[in-house]
């Protein structure tokens, strides 16, 4: 019998982690270290147009679908192992690029199709397209390949259609064309998947509609506009949509993005894209939105996504919309009017467009590294003139100015300049010692003006691993690497670092408001989610924040022995309420470690349950994709722990969080 109450006994201190003689401890104390609770802002995004494969989010399943002269970017620090993208680890289908295509039959050498360019009669932008069958006897085919459907969606389709002529006294042609759209198993016109006629019985440029019904097909198709023998038509601004779409929003990554990273404030149109951005070209009817040829990445952007377009993303996911306005290359008046067409309730060209509400954007950065073409004082004296005109307008927004990494050295002389008329700093770039010193900066100024400015981070990105390896501040490789920026970002190391790094900016408090992830989705690498063609996924970057939304972190504690491996991160918190603690602990090691947990210095008397969380991979190297979308594992469930002290067994390359309720 004294036998098994002795096993019983080892059981509960082996479980409940008693083994305080053999483990160092982590000892934590109830002193809070911030004034202010981290903010419920702290978790943010960054969408920009034109960049990567942004566009990704949104539901349009064909490229370049007004037929624009498309250079397919990949910006000039994108860097590549292998001979060409597709062989990255980053890549996936989203990235595919495919072009449009005439198939015709082997012996018919007459048929064509052409771009017209030429001033009228024309249709969307600079470009429609003209088909012209000129056999005798066989269909030819206006195709794209990569068109992937779903089981039980249905699709619709929309174009703008004429008869090949363009021209004539009536708007109705008395020789209607017909044609067929269809969907075929990839290449194989001869398997058509679904298909549907439509009458083309006018002269000039008109939208045709048809809806495809959901089916039992699943997998990759051509998309086609076929045109029988012997006729002619024109096409334009061609779209298929999914009809599960959530308002013009892809359904699976609007899904991830409200459930798994859920980010409390987006950031939009970029950026560099930012600079150049008129945000005329992103409202009304798709037909008189122009492609835009000025973006800074090349590739013509169709202004599918606008302002209103990406508030309504926002308020789908209940996140905060967030505008980078142009100040280096618009005039002011740009701005002025974006504003009230946003928050002004009477605005009426916002209502001729279908809100009559105001979309109540209250965050406003003033431009993206304005460095370009102004130093620091004039940029200042540029934020006082925008703060002052747009809060004449409305007084509730939020003016944020840059001091970025190059104008941090001016800080003091830009606040002493701004400081009465702007409420946030962004330092994009600085490192967390810079960031710091930027805050102690702050802090001052508002003791000495009664101000309670606070600091954010427009397009953050942790260090590539922690040990050292990382980017400069235009996120630039500054270490030599074996592998490439954009590959070690797919990497679960680089999860883990954005954790580490997380953690250190809310032991900032509520004086930092937010830090907005570059990006949320396919930026080589470098993102939240990936859009491939065959379902949305988490990116290991993506799987590092989802753990981190679940965590309700507000005042962060005192831990002693905090640096007591350097393999080790560890973060504990209250939440608002101090009704919840969290425990955080970070392996970074190939190697399982085991630590104690000393919480007797915390007063409260915890419940016997409590919930679990871990992610962690095999290999730091590991990275999700199409193959395996769980390659980075992630555990949520419950534990129990009796007692203020107890042991843990980490997993190699891991994190884990405890979150104990109050009894």
């Amino acid at each position: 019998m004294k036998k098994i109450i002795l096993a019983i006994i080892f059981i509960i201190i082996f479980n409940t982690g008693r083994t305080f003689a053999q483990n160092p401890s982590y000892i934590i104390k109830d002193e809070i270290i911030v004034n202010k609770p981290v903010g419920p802002l702290l978790l943010g995004n960054f969408i920009e147009l034109g960049f990567g494969r942004s566009e990704n989010l949104w539901a349009e399943m064909l490229y370049n679908r007004s037929f624009e002269e498309d250079i397919p970017v990949i910006c000039d620090w994108v860097e590549l192992n292998h001979p060409t993208p597709q062989q990255e680890d980053w890549w996936h289908s989203g990235y595919e690029t495919l072009s449009w295509y005439l198939h015709k039959t082997a012996d018919d050498t007459v048929s064509q199709y052409e771009k017209n360019r030429s001033y009228w009669p024309a249709c969307h932008s600079k470009t429609n397209i003209y088909v012209t069958n000129k056999s005798k006897t066989s269909p030819v085919y206006f195709a794209q390949d990569g068109i992937y459907l779903r089981k039980g969606v249905g699709y619709h389709f929309s174009g703008y259609f004429n008869d090949g002529s363009g021209f004539g006294a009536d708007k109705e042609s008395k020789k209607p064309v017909e044609i067929i759209v269809g969907l075929y198993s990839e290449k194989d016109f001869s398997k058509p998947v679904m298909e549907k006629t439509i009458s083309i019985n006018t002269h000039q440029f008109s939208k045709y509609e048809i809806d495809f019904p959901s089916g039992d097909y699943e997998g990759r198709t051509t998309f086609a506009v076929k045109v029988l023998p012997q006729k002619k038509i024109a096409l334009d601004l061609l779209s298929l949509m999914p009809d599960d779409n959530v308002k013009g929003w892809r359904k699976d990554a609007v899904d991830l993005m409200k459930q798994s990273v859920p980010a409390k404030i987006i950031r939009f149109p970029g950026g560099c894209y930012a600079s150049f951005y008129d945000w005329k070209d992103g409202i009304g009817d798709e037909y008189f939105r122009p492609v835009n040829f000025n973006s800074i990445w090349v590739s013509p952007v169709v202004n599918d996504i606008g302002t209103i377009e990406f508030v309504n993303l926002c308020h789908e996911i209940n996140s905060e919309p967030m505008f980078c306005t142009p100040l280096m290359f618009k005039p002011i008046e740009n701005t002025l009017e974006w504003l009230k067409f946003c928050n002004d309730p009477k605005n009426e060209l916002r209502a001729k467009y279908g809100h009559p509400e105001p979309l109540n954007v209250k965050y406003w950065e003033m431009d993206n590294e304005m460095y370009r073409t102004m130093d620091a004082i004039t940029y200042a004296n540029k934020c006082v003139e925008y703060s002052k005109a747009m809060k004449a307008i409305d007084p509730s927004i939020k003016i944020i100015m840059g001091d970025y990494w190059l104008f941090n050295s001016r800080l003091k002389e830009m606040l002493d300049i701004a400081g009465q008329y702007i409420d946030i700093i962004n330092n994009r770039g600085g490192d967390l010692k810079q960031q710091a010193a930027d805050l102690a900066i702050i802090k001052e100024y508002n003791s000495k003006n009664n101000r309670s400015i606070t600091m954010c981070y427009s397009e953050f990105r942790a260090p590539l691993t922690r040990s050292g390896s990382g980017a400069d501040e235009l996120n630039r490789v500054t270490k030599e690497e074996k592998e490439s920026l954009q590959n070690m970002s797919v990497r679960w190391n680089f999860g883990l670092s954005i954790i580490d790094q997380i953690i250190q900016y809310q032991n900032f408090g509520g004086d930092y408001s937010f830090l907005n992830f570059t990006n949320f989705n396919d930026t080589w690498g470098e993102n939240l989610i990936n859009t491939a063609k065959e379902g949305a996924y988490l990116s290991s970057a993506g799987r590092a924040m989802e753990f981190l939304y679940k965590l309700p972190i507000a005042y962060p504690v005192t831990i002693q022995n905090r640096n007591l491996d350097a393999d080790i991160d560890i973060q504990a918190a209250w939440n608002n309420d101090k009704t919840k603690f969290t425990i955080i602990i970070l392996n970074f090691s190939s190697s399982e470690k085991s630590y104690n947990v000393d919480m007797s210095g915390l007063s409260v008397k915890f419940a016997k349950e409590q919930r679990h969380l871990l992610v962690y991979s095999v290999d730091g190297k590991d990275f999700n994709s199409p193959n395996d979308i769980n390659k980075i594992k992630h555990i949520d469930d419950s534990t129990s722990i009796t007692g203020k002290q107890f042991g843990v067994k980490l997993k190699p390359y891991s994190t884990n969080a405890w979150i104990f309720g109050i009894e």
